[in-house]
């Protein structure tokens, strides 16, 4: 919620803040917001105070909206970084912030002991790499 001065209002930032406090994790579905007439900076701003305050943020949409793409999830990380987040923050709330709101102890991380099913990309693991992956692991075996 912002202000006139394009701030958000008081009470909002207090919330962000006792959010973060509190170890809330955020799950912005801005992909369904960005479809409706409520978009701009009044979308992005509060995800990206919330991030500032050292919030966790995780990729995810529940919502049973018709135009959802398949392809949603790589949408979502686009909108995160236009939020203000940078891509290990991005990759992070794609993989392990995810994992764990979803109460998957066992994924989301690369470690010895964990479920992983893994994109292999050329470089930084950006929204664009995540399209054309060079190798592809499934319950731990190359299918790609």
């Amino acid at each position: 919620m912002l202000g006139p001065d394009n701030a958000l209002v008081p009470h909002y930032q207090r919330l962000l803040e006792r959010m973060a406090r509190d170890g809330v994790i955020m799950t912005p579905t801005l992909d369904v917001f960005t479809r409706t007439p409520w978009n701009g900076p009044a979308l992005f701003e509060p995800v990206r105070a919330f991030h500032a305050l050292g919030g966790r943020i995780a990729l995810g949409n529940d919502f049973p909206y018709r135009r959802t793409d398949a392809g949603m999830p790589v949408r979502e990380m686009r909108l995160l970084a236009r939020a203000g987040l940078d891509e290990l923050a991005v990759l992070e709330a794609a993989t392990a912030t995810a994992a764990d709101v979803c109460g998957f102890g066992d994924r989301g991380r690369i470690a010895p002991g964990m479920a992983a099913d893994l994109l292999m990309v050329r470089g930084a693991p950006t929204p664009d790499a995540l399209q054309d992956p060079v190798r592809v692991v499934k319950d731990g075996v190359f299918i790609r």
